[in-house]
């Protein structure tokens, strides 16, 4: 009895007999022609001019049998030639879609930047909303997490101590001149003893003239008894301003002939109470305060008075914190009914005012969400615009847990995010980004690795010397440019330094491949404020292992190996993030971000400034702060 066979088996030997009795009724010999490229042991059977079958010869069973399964086997083989070629062509295709995408990103975002620059070049002054803060009140600023001072109305670095000290005055001397009047009465109320100290009592002085709207300025000159130093001077007085305001000079001298202004002064209006003054200098011998009104206080028929009153002059003994950060709430931008305006750029305007002494700092940042801040510079030349229509928010992101850790384990292959996305949140899926291993690189052999980002649109320059390394796989030697965007770097120039050296010396002598270590000059130096010497060790604006790309969960569950990709997990709680662990089990610090939905977006704006010195006893100031957007 037969073997039972397959329907399959039996149509294709059906086809076979058929062909055959074909071939025997035209008195035609049965050719079946193998594929030239079929490399098998006997590559001749099915060639035409060796077939062993005549059509009138009768075959046995075993030959059949063999013929037929010879057949099939042939045409497995072209099967699978044809799968791989179908393979390669769906892989092609998928690349060149790939590219295409990525060509069309770039050019919207050219059309993008191509849109701004003629919309901010087509008038005058685009930016029609904004809000200024000029700290005459606290509201905007955010205590609980600013670490500044507010001296003033005015934002400082947090201060460590601060202290009033008397000057050694030896003598007082006053004087008083006008301008477009005649002064007829000079009267002191009160004597100069009193500006010694700060005790309550103050030195008056009312004058008389012949016109209401005078000039006039009172001039008071302090001797001291010895030589001084004076970081901050400090005048108490108190001003009436009735009729006009009152101003403020003061200058110092080593000599009692030269006088000098304090860093940055001028003319300033007189703070009614304390009015400080950042001097910062050695050996001074004499200061001279000089107050002035161009209106009298009092004014009837017959008399004009001035009246001027000083409390103290002193000098304030401040210790600052090396470095403070300073948040601001959120400012809502309205136009000029109320409404709430959305806006897609904003600017640090001229109102932004800011005094940097010699050895200080000061780093503005802008957000729309209060998490996420862009560099915004505030010197009237830089034009710096920041543009928050194509920017990531962090805002959307919860944590399943308040400990300082990115990654839960899951299982002994995985991880999951500490962050997720709450169900009913906007956001776009197509906009995240998920970097791993932030500030580290990755060991082979003698080779480290890491990816770069580029944030700045004018791109950097990187000095390698004589040295070389990879960049995207091409050979780097010397200078050369990077423009905006993320790099892969390969290096065996690699060595790891203590943070923080103080000097450019130490820094030389701790680090064998100073300044050629290529682990610092991509991915920069912690220097400390007080860093003396050149800082040739700036680096780039992020720097991480790798950055991971969205994946389905089943091609992520096949792939434990790959640590550059992760999947999202919708559950009742939101959107999840799962990596693998791929043979790194410690927790790691990652980068996730995305951008939210249009709907999600607000009329807020919020201000942060990083404020640093290098000499405990100077710091930088903020006055007022002006954001105008468009």
């Amino acid at each position: 009895m037969r073997n039972r066979r397959s329907l399959s088996e039996a149509s294709k030997e059906k086809l076979i007999r058929d062909s055959i009795k074909e071939s025997l009724e035209t008195n035609k010999e049965y050719i079946v022609s193998r594929p030239k490229h079929l490399n098998k042991v006997d590559a001749t059977l099915l060639n035409p001019t060796n077939f062993p079958y005549s059509a009138r010869e009768e075959s046995s069973s075993s030959k059949e049998t063999d013929l037929r399964y010879t057949s099939i086997s042939d045409l497995e083989v072209c099967k699978s030639l044809l799968e791989e070629e179908i393979g390669y062509v769906i892989a092609m295709h998928r690349s060149q879609m790939n590219a295409m995408y990525g060509l069309m990103s770039d050019y919207k975002k050219l059309e993008r930047d191509a849109n701004r620059n003629l919309l901010l070049s087509l008038r005058d002054d685009p930016f029609s909303f904004g809000v200024t803060d000029d700290f005459s009140e606290y509201d905007f600023i955010d205590f609980s997490r600013s670490t500044t001072t507010a001296i003033k109305d005015k934002i400082t670095l947090g201060a460590k101590r601060i202290a009033d000290i008397d000057l050694p005055i030896k003598s007082v001397s006053t004087k008083l001149i006008s301008r477009n009047g005649v002064i007829n009465s000079i009267d002191e109320l009160s004597d100069t003893y009193n500006l010694y100290r700060k005790d309550g009592s103050s030195f008056k002085v009312k004058v008389e003239t012949n016109n209401s709207t005078t000039f006039v300025e009172l001039q008071i000159l302090l001797e001291l008894s010895e030589e001084v130093s004076i970081d901050k001077l400090s005048v108490v007085a108190r001003s009436l301003e009735t009729n006009d305001t009152e101003n403020i000079l003061v200058s110092y001298s080593k000599d009692g002939v030269n006088y000098l202004s304090p860093e940055l002064g001028d003319i300033e209006r007189l703070e009614n109470l304390t009015s400080l003054f950042d001097i910062y200098d050695t050996d001074i011998k004499y200061v001279k305060v000089r107050l002035q009104k161009r209106a009298a206080d009092i004014t009837t028929r017959f008399r004009n008075q001035y009246i001027f009153s000083v409390d103290y002059i002193g000098a304030i003994d401040y210790e600052f914190e090396s470095s403070s950060t300073f948040y601001s709430k959120a400012y809502e931008i309205v136009d000029e009914d109320g409404n709430p305006v959305n806006f897609t750029m904003a600017s640090l305007e001229k109102l932004t005012c800011c005094v940097t002494p010699n050895e200080t700092s000061i780093s503005f940042y802008l957000s729309k969400d209060g998490e996420n801040y862009m560099p915004a510079n505030y010197f009237g030349e830089s034009g710096t615009i920041v543009e928050f229509s194509n920017q990531i928010s962090r805002s959307v992101f919860s944590v399943f847990s308040n400990e300082n850790r990115d990654l839960i384990s899951v299982d002994n292959n995985t991880w999951k995010l500490n962050n997720y996305i709450p169900t009913g949140t906007s956001f776009l899926k197509d906009t995240l980004v998920v970097k791993r291993n932030i500030n580290k690189w990755k060991q082979v052999g003698n080779v480290y690795s890491a990816t770069i980002d580029i944030e700045n649109n004018e791109g950097m320059f990187f000095d390698i010397k004589d040295t070389t390394c990879k960049v995207d796989g091409v050979t780097k030697t010397g200078r050369f440019f990077l423009a905006k965007g993320s790099y892969l770097i390969e290096t065996e120039k690699y060595e790891e330094v203590k943070p923080r050296l103080s000097s450019e010396a130490l820094l030389r002598a701790g680090d064998s491949l100073y300044p050629k270590n290529h682990k610092y000059i991509f991915e920069g130096y912690n220097y400390p404020a007080t860093f003396t010497g050149e800082r040739v060790y700036v680096g780039c604006d992020r720097l991480y292992e790798v950055a991971a790309r969205r994946v389905t969960e089943n091609f992520f569950n096949k792939n434990s190996d790959k640590r550059d990709i992760y999947f999202i997990k919708e559950t009742s709680s939101g959107s999840e993030f799962y990596l693998n662990k791929a043979d790194i089990l410690t927790n790691e610090e990652i980068y996730i971000d995305c951008r939210i939905d249009d709907v999600n977006v607000d009329n807020k704006v919020y201000v942060k400034a990083v404020l640093q010195t290098e000499n405990q006893f100077k710091s930088p100031r903020i006055d007022s702060i002006q954001v105008r957007v468009i």
